[in-house]
């Protein structure tokens, strides 16, 4: 088999096992002879090719655990406790090549993706149901290459990188695909845009979903709010925060979205978290990661949930909380592992009903858009209005809120930086801290005081050679 069919099959069997057993339509013929050109207009096998997105979002090598915890261990939130699983020993120590090897998974929920918004339309689903899973797959393909854009592009706010051939500016984004492939015949060998391009690719689909869909059903299920909260991440990503605050606005006061008060705060994470605007819900017997989960390296109480608990909250993570904030009391487990004092991440604790691994993850929340529109607002000049939000999550955290005017507030670099260091707090070992200093530009200071500058070419992955190689027209990461 060659490079070709060995691409081919990579991208097509996903789609195809994916549909196989979803129903009895599906299942009368062999699934290595499955027509997705036939199948791809039923009802079913549309929902099914949605379905498999969300099932590959959930598992150990995407949202299911990596893409949530390498960034805080590339980063200066998490290290490696010195009894462990060699679990994540390289990515901790930010080794060459050591990052979120993702790039397959990622093309192969855009390809699909892109298979169902190529086809719907000429489906047997209903109208309702046309524009619904139109506007879930748009936001799904904006999703996963958004996850592309961040892992394996400079972000547009700091182009510049340091590799073996010394500093230079490297703004290529990730490919942009629209068309599915259903045969080797379909397949095309694009080059790298400029990284905005992939940004502007990004926002446009948002904003299409955001036309398309509706803020009814279920908040693990794609909806209006999520490509709006999904809009203000991007925009603010970007540096366009007039529109990174117009969509937290959108989300904030839209009334889909709540900002969860202490008394359920601290008592909802892992199960239907108040605050979840987009996020995974595993169901018994289903998808279960077991020892691949998130919170199995993430955690451990024992008897009760015998946990890895391979990850440990940095001292400097631990001194930005402060052992008055209910997020440290709370959320942080000091403990003794092998003798060593650790501080594992409570986020994701072993919830009543629920089977070791299958907590609910969530991707999208009501306090991160607060945070985007408060940095927004600051970076505009509207500072009392910024603080008025960065005092609701401080409140709620049983901090002192910080006056919006005169003395003690804080103002210019001083307002950004208690905004970023809330960020910091906030989205603790949610998957976040690896790119709020790589688009701010701030180094990442490593346990034991070495520091990495965020032009380091390490903290961006490389291209996969077997890419590289099937695509001449690719182009590597500085570095590598």
């Amino acid at each position: 088999m060659n490079k070709k069919n060995i691409f081919v099959s990579g991208l097509l069997g996903v789609v195809i096992l994916s549909l196989g057993a979803c129903s009895k339509a599906l299942d009368t013929a062999p699934k290595n002879s499955l027509d997705l050109g036939t199948t791809l207009t039923t009802r079913e096998g549309l929902n099914a090719t949605l379905t498999s997105i969300y099932n590959t979002y959930q598992g150990s090598a995407y949202y299911g655990r990596d893409v949530i915890v390498i960034p805080e261990l590339l980063a200066d939130n998490g290290e490696i406790t010195s009894n462990n699983t060699n679990r994540f020993l390289n990515q901790a120590n930010n080794a060459p090549g050591s990052h979120i090897n993702i790039w397959a998974t990622l093309y192969g929920v855009i390809n699909r993706a892109n298979l169902v918004i190529n086809n719907v339309d000429n489906s047997t689903a209903t109208a309702a149901e046309k524009r619904q899973w139109k506007g879930e797959a748009t936001f799904l393909r904006a999703l996963s290459l958004f996850d592309a854009a961040k892992i394996f592009a400079r972000n547009p706010l700091n182009l510049n990188v340091t590799g073996a051939t010394g500093a230079t500016s490297f703004d290529l984004g990730v490919p942009v695909l629209t068309a599915g492939v259903a045969d080797a015949t379909q397949i095309t060998y694009p080059a790298r845009p400029k990284v905005g391009e992939t940004y502007d690719a990004i926002v446009k689909d948002l904003t299409d979903a955001n036309s398309l869909l509706t803020n009814t059903g279920s908040a693990f299920r794609v909806r209006r709010v999520a490509a709006q909260a999904l809009l203000s991440r991007a925009e603010l990503y970007r540096g366009n925060w007039a529109q990174a605050e117009r969509w937290a606005d959108s989300v904030l006061l839209g009334g889909a979205a709540t900002i969860a008060p202490a008394t359920t705060y601290f008592t909802s994470w892992g199960s239907n978290h108040p605050e979840t605007i987009f996020g995974l819900q595993y169901q018994t017997g289903e998808g279960n990661p077991g020892t691949d989960g998130l919170q199995y390296i993430y955690y451990r109480n024992l008897p009760a949930i015998p946990g890895y608990a391979d990850v440990t909250a940095t001292a400097s993570l631990r001194a930005d909380m402060g052992t008055a904030d209910l997020r440290y009391q709370r959320l942080i487990s000091a403990q003794v592992k092998s003798g060593q004092n650790v501080f594992y991440c409570m986020k994701w604790p072993l919830s009543s009903g629920r089977q070791l691994g299958q907590d609910d993850i969530m991707l999208l929340r009501t306090s991160e858009v607060l945070l985007n529109r408060a940095e927004a607002r600051a970076r505009q000049g509207k500072e009392a209005l910024a603080i008025g939000d960065l005092n609701q999550t401080r409140v709620r955290a049983g901090l002192t809120a910080f006056p919006t005017s005169g003395a003690g507030a804080p103002t210019g670099a001083a307002l950004i930086n208690e905004i970023l260091k809330e960020r910091r707090i906030e989205l603790a070992f949610e998957g976040h801290r690896l790119w709020d200093l790589l688009r701010t530009n701030r180094d990442v200071v490593k346990s034991g005081g070495s520091t990495i500058l965020t032009t380091d070419f390490r903290l961006i992955c490389n291209i996969p050679i077997a890419e590289i190689d099937v695509n001449r027209n690719m182009s590597q990461n500085p570095g590598y």
